[in-house]
């Protein structure tokens, strides 16, 4: 899964351009053209998937080559996740996660329970709401309780599920899946999180917002930005990040950024 996608999806990579979500003027800009404000972006070889804030929410395709927009599904989707032949969302109607094909039809509810947020990642889907973390496979079925943690992200890495402990400051938790120990982050308190596959890249709320690389396998962290950061997105290896609602972007080792 592209984790991009549980920190808004708001910057994509297509070719060697990339579409780019301004959070200061609600608009997203592509080959300097604004157009609606795109969330939640996938992108395939038919085009980018998105929830368009300006109309609703509503799930669209941007056809690139012939920079068009296509309504796919008139109702408001959230944490849009493409999934080979299907599109899966929460519905912010009634918070419950949806899948349709790409070409919006078939349109059907998987989880008929409240979803707060959701991964898909080897055909197994995590979830969490006021209950816990939740996995069930991509069709809803064969659904277990993973953890009793309300947790307000999630994201998988080398078999480890990462997730912030709503109820205890938003701390950042590792959970081994296959023997259940968990490793806490006792000076971490998480606002926005990624990973590159090796590392976690998170904002520290007990810092002010600056950004941290976090080793899982060792618990080791190191502060690479000082800066008040939100929104982290990885495209290739570099980290994008909003500061003061400006994107900027940085190498993923560290070291001097700059404005997008």
């Amino acid at each position: 899964m592209d984790y991009n996608i549980i920190n808004g999806g708001l910057i994509c990579k297509v070719s060697n351009n990339l579409l780019i979500s301004d959070l200061k003027k609600l608009n997203t800009v592509f080959n300097f053209t604004a157009r609606g404000m795109f969330w939640f972006m996938n992108f395939d070889d038919i085009g980018v998937f998105y929830s368009d804030q300006k109309q609703n929410n509503a799930l669209y395709r941007f056809d690139v080559e012939r920079s068009e927009d296509k309504l796919l599904l008139n109702k408001p989707c959230y944490g849009l996740c493409l999934h080979e032949d299907w599109l899966y969302y929460i519905s912010e109607d009634d918070r419950k996660v949806y899948r349709c094909a790409k070409n919006g039809k078939d349109d059907t509810r998987i989880i008929d329970e409240e979803v707060d947020s959701f991964i898909l990642e080897n055909e197994k889907l995590y979830y969490t709401n006021v209950r816990g973390i939740w996995r069930c496979n991509n069709r809803g079925g064969e659904r277990e309780q993973v953890s009793s943690v309300v947790a307000s992200i999630l994201l998988l890495i080398d078999g480890k599920l990462a997730y912030t402990n709503r109820n205890k400051q938003h701390l950042l938790t590792v959970l081994e899946l296959d023997t259940n120990q968990i490793q806490v982050f006792d000076g971490m308190a998480v606002g926005s999180l990624n990973t590159d596959g090796r590392y976690l890249y998170g904002t520290n709320r007990f810092n002010e917002g600056s950004i941290y690389r976090i080793d899982p396998a060792t618990g080791n962290s190191i502060r690479i930005c000082g800066e008040s950061a939100d929104y982290l997105h990885i495209i290739e290896n570099e980290l994008y990040f909003c500061l003061k609602r400006e994107w900027h972007k940085m190498s993923l080792v560290g070291g001097q950024y700059q404005k997008v």
